[in-house]
């Protein structure tokens, strides 16, 4: 079988890293080829080490986030519309090379770039759209065109879909025309697995982590909020490691305001995040809504668990009271009192560390996400050739 995958970024991220830990996989036992939208980057970085064969195309996204500036916003959008009537030319390229190359089916990364759909529509080619985020309610993205709804872009071509989580197929199913959604959870390497001794864990001091690339959605700030509620209340046990790029202007101005400085490390872009959470006893997943939690299961993974905000792929993930805690959204008082558990009570984290490994490493592989996505091609393509719906 002949795979067609094409990427909507060519950055470090959950997404890419799931793509990569799909594609090893395929790539043993299918032919696999690989569209991306720049040359440089670290998908092509990582592909090359790979030896998959990778190629860059001009495309680009069909909704992008809004600056909050109407008058920035108005030259972006312009611009973007432009740039999406460019997509229709890479698409009609793309659909031709993939005649050419006898493509059993075109599989995008991402809902957010539409090209592959594009050139399905043109050849009648199979293709599957990986349902890796929500756009607008996880990443507050907008269409670029007006009447560019959601409902037409996801339904161009002869489409298939996998979500990554049961709540992102929930979400998809009122916009998708008589299709199946499968669901099929993101594979995470074993080399996330690690089993803590007891003595590996703090006591004195707890080691809280949040990571991940900073954003309001995030919750950064809610954390450095409830940090406030716990000092107030005589709580100062603890320190929170903040890991992942961004501008953390906010949060520093507030932690400095209110004399909390040295309850905070950041700890910007880390690349060995496994030696970080290694040191950290708990993570927090403040997020508004994860589409899966990749984040969540990288930390059970290694013994740590976990406190998540009970929303999206966050709660099929986190059992409550056994590998972590769940908290409502935003409730920042909420979230201090799960804190405090750990803080207050020594063993707490081991206990519940312990039972988040057990739980997640036979979980979620690489492996299992691999002969899933597998059993799904061979659907497509039968069904395809038969003119059935799945």
């Amino acid at each position: 079988m002949k795979i067609l995958y094409i990427i909507h970024d060519n950055k470090k991220g959950g997404a890419a890293i799931s793509f990569l830990d799909m594609i090893k996989g395929v790539s043993e036992k299918h032919e696999v080829y690989v569209l991306t939208p720049h040359k440089k980057g670290y998908i092509p970085d990582e592909l090359d080490k790979l030896g998959i064969w990778h190629e860059s195309v001009h495309y680009f996204w069909w909704e992008i986030v809004k600056s909050g500036n109407p008058f920035i916003d108005a030259i972006r959008f312009g611009i973007y519309k432009l740039l999406n009537l460019y997509n229709c030319i890479s698409a009609k390229h793309v659909a031709q090379w993939a005649k050419q190359n006898d493509i059993d089916i075109i599989h995008s990364n991402s809902s957010v770039v539409y090209i592959g759909a594009l050139a399905s529509e043109y050849t009648s080619i199979p293709h599957v759209w990986h349902l890796r985020e929500l756009g607008n309610p996880d990443f507050s993205l907008s269409p670029v065109f007006r009447n560019g709804s959601l409902e037409q872009v996801i339904n161009i071509g002869n489409s298939f879909y996998i979500a990554i989580s049961d709540y992102v197929a929930t979400f998809y199913k009122k916009y998708i025309h008589g299709k199946t959604i499968y669901t099929v959870y993101n594979g995470i390497s074993s080399l996330y697995n690690y089993k803590k001794s007891k003595k590996e864990y703090n006591t004195d001091t707890i080691y809280f982590l949040i990571s991940g690339n900073y954003c309001e959605e995030k919750g950064q700030l809610d954390v450095a909020h409830t940090i406030g509620l716990l000092v107030s209340q005589g709580v100062k046990e603890f320190k929170v490691y903040m890991a992942g790029r961004g501008d953390y202007t906010e949060v520093k101005k507030y932690l400095a305001d209110n004399k909390l400085t040295e309850y905070v490390v950041f700890c910007g872009l880390v690349e060995d995040i496994i030696s970080l959470r290694k040191k950290c006893d708990v993570e927090i997943v403040a997020s508004r809504a994860e589409a899966f939690g990749r984040v969540t299961v990288e930390a059970m993974r290694t013994s740590n668990p976990v406190i998540g905000s009970s929303v999206g792929g966050t709660a099929e993930i986190v059992l409550n009271g056994k590998t972590g805690f769940l908290y409502e959204y935003r409730n920042n008082e909420a979230l201090a009192d799960c804190m405090k558990k750990f803080i207050v009570e020594a063993d707490l984290a081991y206990e519940m560390g312990q039972r988040a490994y057990e739980w997640s490493v036979d979980r979620f592989t690489s492996e299992e996400n691999v002969r899933q996505v597998l059993k799904i091609y061979e659907d497509v393509v039968k069904h395809s050739l038969s003119g059935e719906k799945l």
